[in-house]
């Protein structure tokens, strides 16, 4: 009897412990706050060595979550039986979160081992093992990229030169959407508030000079806010790319890529290289008629439409956005 009521007594004990006691859970993740957006993730199996490769993972690197379901107390993470760090705030990660990245992942060179456990008040620690390693990937044969003839830009009485959104020549870009008029919308319904890098989900435009001119450009744009959500990467790829302007001064742009923004609750044709400052867009060069261009935009923020890119003649101060001539012509062309 004595036995089986110790026997018992342990029973009631283990079960008491499974009730209070939940388990951790380890999971690689996106670094900062990019897995918000993606939920990319591999969770680890305790007693398990998981294969990754931080190349084809993600190019935002990565990071390694500790969930404790229902507890909110501090975690700490252990690497190779090592006392690395302690979080006290959700999310709780290993290789920091929110854009900081607190852990030298390049000490983990391909392949190695590593061990990774967390532990935090009334939950059962967690031990997973991740091996570093990237398999060579079997190369499929590439097709030769699909040519595509120049967008011959409309001439317009009013002297604008049009390029429609739609009007891509190299083909549509992962994020950007195509509404029913033809505008493309990047990222629609997506609330991120951060920036993409210059390069991202770019968009190709061919077109031919109409006129012998210096050009002023700018963009037709919806945006939802002032401030936010309001702008896109511009990039001139001809005569040494573009021109900034303000009030009379110039700064040289170059042919990299520029920031656009659009400081209007809505539609307009008023796109500058400043934030709430109205530097404007313009060709450095004369540009002959004939001449074939190519004008790309990049993605930065979400929740940006874009409806046309519109080129107009300029000399002079008329270049400038604070002319009455350029805010004249961007009026017209809409």
């Amino acid at each position: 009897m004595t036995f089986a009521f110790g026997q018992f007594v342990l029973l009631i004990v283990a079960l008491l412990a499974q009730a209070l006691f939940t388990h951790a859970k380890l999971v690689i993740v996106e670094a900062g706050m990019f897995n918000r957006i993606t939920k990319r993730e591999i969770p680890l199996t305790p007693g398990k060595v998981v294969d990754f490769c931080p190349k084809t993972f993600s190019a935002n690197g990565f990071s390694i979550d500790c969930r404790t379901p229902g507890i909110k107390a501090p975690v700490s993470f252990f690497v190779n039986g090592k006392y690395i760090r302690t979080e006290y705030f959700t999310p709780y990660t290993l290789g920091g979160d929110y854009g900081m990245i607190r852990f030298p992942w390049k000490a983990y060179s391909v392949p190695s081992v590593m061990t990774v456990t967390c532990k935090a008040p009334g939950v059962y620690a967690h031990t997973a093992a991740i091996r570093f390693t990237c398999r060579p990937l079997q190369k499929k044969p590439v097709s030769p990229p699909a040519v595509f003839p120049p967008v011959v830009a409309p001439r317009r009485r009013d002297g604008c030169v049009i390029i429609k959104a739609g009007d891509y020549s190299r083909g549509l870009t992962p994020g950007w959407t195509r509404e029913v008029d033809g505008s493309l919308t990047y990222r629609k319904k997506d609330p991120y508030g951060g920036v993409e890098r210059a390069g991202t989900s770019v968009l190709e435009y061919s077109f031919m000079v109409p006129w012998m001119s210096q050009y002023a450009v700018t963009l037709d744009m919806t945006t939802r806010d002032y401030t936010e959500h309001n702008d896109v990467f511009v990039r001139f790829e001809y005569g040494g790319g573009l021109m900034l302007a303000k009030t009379g001064s110039l700064r040289y742009g170059g042919a990299d890529y520029l920031k656009a923004y659009h400081n209007k609750k809505g539609r307009s044709t008023e796109a500058f290289s400043i934030d709430n400052n109205a530097h404007s867009f313009f060709t450095k060069a004369m540009l002959p008629p004939g001449l074939k261009l190519r004008i790309t935009i990049g993605a930065r923020s979400t929740q940006v439409t874009l409806h046309r890119i519109v080129l107009f003649p300029c000399k002079g101060s008329q270049c400038m956005a604070h002319s009455a001539y350029w805010q004249t012509m961007a009026a017209k062309c809409v």
